[in-house]
């Protein structure tokens, strides 16, 4: 099924923020950038994509981290999960295992093997 141009407005708008800008990045705050409803956004995202708006933000975080994990060998997984807006690192380690079924620093380890 083809995405509505909002909703691949909406992915573009996501995917082209810096890491940074990710990690401030909240529905509320993109809706407000979108200049769209709350519901609105809520109800078309997950209609199209199978999944809320914060679901996906955080599998692109989760996503973005791994990113991080294969390219900075000398970034802290404290400063991963700062920058990607993780409240603890210790909720972006079960988020992260979650989403990949091991620890950060053990992906690392993998990757780097």
């Amino acid at each position: 099924m083809a995405k509505s141009k909002f909703i691949e407005s909406v992915v573009k708008f996501i995917l082209s923020r810096s890491d940074d800008e990710l990690g401030e990045l909240t529905v509320k705050g993109a809706t407000y950038i979108l200049k769209t409803s709350r519901s609105h956004f809520y109800h078309a995202f997950r209609d199209e994509m199978s999944m809320t708006p914060a679901q996906y933000l955080s599998k692109i975080k989760i996503l973005r981290s791994a990113v991080l994990l294969e390219t900075d060998n000398l970034i802290t997984i404290k400063k991963i999960s700062r920058k990607l807006g993780f409240s603890s690192a210790d909720y972006f380690i079960r988020v992260f295992k979650e989403h990949f079924g091991t620890t950060p620093g053990r992906y690392r380890q993998y990757i780097h093997m």
